[in-house]
């Protein structure tokens, strides 16, 4: 029997029979899909970063919330918890507390303040309070029965010309942020434009939540699923 030589450019040069093969190709190929395993990771992933942006958001929202409850820095602060919370505004103490820092200022007794500490006080004619080191102490500060305080920033070379009296201390620094002070008046000041950018924030996290978080698998019936339950009762 006699098989017929079959001459493969002659069927190549034939336009329509490519396209039908081309066509053929296509609906066979099965589709490239992520394997489970990897779709899986990156939902997981993108839902790890979808509620740290919340958290954060949400976090920096409670912060701000505190700033400005305790008035920010401004002459009617208040302690929250017996902290006070400032923003740094000079450069004074640009070494040890950084211009825009956050500090945390604890309420202190000032009979038990001691130098080298780095307190915050008012001072006459100011309306801002000021940070500054513990240079000296003076018991009975001009027979007042009360500490006086000698203060210098690490900026300085000369003390303070005021001596700090006692009942203008609030306290003793006890942490610090860098730069988050300086966020946190610019909060402040523009509320109305923070409060657009953490409703944006917040509705980013929850749509990467929904947009590429991981999917629920449909329920499978059978091992083959493609197995359709019929009813063969009666």
């Amino acid at each position: 029997m006699m098989v017929p030589e079959l001459f493969l450019d002659e069927y190549l040069e034939d336009e329509a029979f490519v396209d039908e093969l081309l066509g053929l190709v296509e609906r066979r190929a099965p589709r490239q899909a992520l394997p489970p395993a990897r779709r899986a990771g990156a939902g997981r992933a993108v839902a790890r970063a979808s509620g740290a942006l919340f958290y954060t958001v949400l976090l920096l929202a409670c912060v701000a919330a505190l700033f400005y409850g305790a008035g920010g820095g401004e002459a009617g602060a208040k302690p929250i918890a017996g902290f006070y919370i400032f923003n740094v505004k000079t450069g004074s103490m640009q070494r040890v507390l950084p211009q825009g820092s956050l500090v945390l200022v604890q309420k202190t007794d000032p009979d038990k303040i001691e130098v080298g500490q780095h307190i915050t006080f008012f001072t006459d004619g100011r309306h801002d309070p000021t940070t500054h080191t513990v240079f000296a102490i003076a018991e009975d500060f001009e027979g007042s029965g009360t500490r006086g305080f000698e203060t210098r920033g690490s900026e300085n070379n000369a003390s303070d010309f005021e001596i700090t009296r006692a009942e203008n201390v609030l306290g003793v620094v006890r942490f610090r942020i860098p730069l988050l002070g300086r966020a946190l008046q610019y909060v402040k000041d523009h509320p109305q434009l923070v409060l657009l950018w953490f409703g944006g924030l917040l509705a980013l996290s929850f749509f990467l939540r929904i947009a590429f978080g991981p999917k629920k698998e449909p329920e499978k019936t059978g091992d083959n699923p493609g197995f359709i339950r019929r009813n063969t009762s009666g």
